[in-house]
């Protein structure tokens, strides 16, 4: 779900429990470095992954 550029984290908190901080280090643990720093230049700031 933190992947799709669609899903905020606010709804991947409802789903999960998860948090925002908590959903990043997840995939900071699971992705490559260079990919995890393009996905959190991809979301970071993005309206739809802060739905709030």
């Amino acid at each position: 779900m933190a992947w799709d550029d669609e899903t905020s984290f606010d709804n991947i908190e409802a789903q999960t429990g998860l948090s925002e901080s908590e959903v990043i280090k997840i995939m900071r643990g699971h992705m490559k470095p260079s990919s995890f720093r393009m996905w959190r230049e991809r979301v970071s700031g993005r309206a739809s992954k802060h739905g709030r």
